[in-house]
C-alpha cells in the first residue's frame, strides 16, 4: 500500500508535544502509518507522558525533540 518508514530512529526520543497550556513531556512509544481517504498516508507518533503515564498521539508538526546541552534546548524532530 504504502512504504514503511523506519520506526527505530524516533522509538526513545525525549520530546516535548502539544501547545504549552496542553502538551506533554515524554518519549516515543511507537510510531504508526495509516492510510486516510480524504487525507492520504498519515504517521502518527505515539508518546508516554513522563508525568501521567498515558500514550497520546501527535504529528511531526508537533514535536520537538528534547536535547541536553549545556542547557537543555528543544529542536523540531526529525
Amino acid at each position: 500500500m504504502f512504504n514503511t518508514m523506519d520506526k527505530s530512529k524516533y522509538i526513545g526520543k525525549h520530546v516535548i508535544a502539544g501547545g504549552e497550556l496542553n502538551g506533554i513531556r515524554g518519549h516515543i512509544v511507537d510510531v504508526t502509518e495509516e492510510y486516510d481517504d480524504i487525507f492520504g498516508k498519515e504517521t502518527w507518533f505515539h508518546i508516554k507522558d513522563e508525568y501521567s503515564g498515558i500514550v497520546e498521539r501527535y504529528d511531526i508538526l508537533e514535536i520537538q525533540e528534547i536535547k541536553v546541552k549545556l542547557v537543555e534546548v528543544y529542536e523540531p524532530l526529525k
